[in-house]
């Protein structure tokens, strides 16, 4: 795992037994670190705190590996676009579609 990179998980030990941030909330960093150092523990020689050239050390848990190698595509059907809605008006399609207002003003 030394010379990869990684992002760093943005949660604390408490937020994440209590998992007090739940949707889509932003649980990665933005910031893209590169692994240093790999030190195994004194009591357990399985599990290693990772360097990534910050004042503290990780668990492997507590980073997102990036791969080398990523899709630079997306799938199709795989975004989905949503609707646009101007003000009370609603355009399905955007101008390409002809829609009648009495549908829209039958409040």
């Amino acid at each position: 795992m030394v010379g990869d990179w990684v992002r760093l998980l943005l949660m604390t030990r408490k937020e994440q037994e209590t998992n007090k941030m739940k949707g889509f909330t932003a649980k990665w960093s933005k910031e893209i670190y590169e692994v240093f150092k790999k030190t195994a523990l004194r009591k357990n020689a399985f599990m290693f705190r990772y360097d990534i050239g910050l004042p503290t050390t990780y668990y492997r848990h507590e980073l997102l590996k990036i791969p080398k190698q990523i899709d630079p595509d997306v799938p199709q059907g795989l975004v989905r676009h949503k609707e646009v809605s101007v003000g009370s008006e609603y355009v399905p399609g955007g101008d390409d579609e002809e829609w009648d207002r009495s549908d829209v003003e039958s409040d």
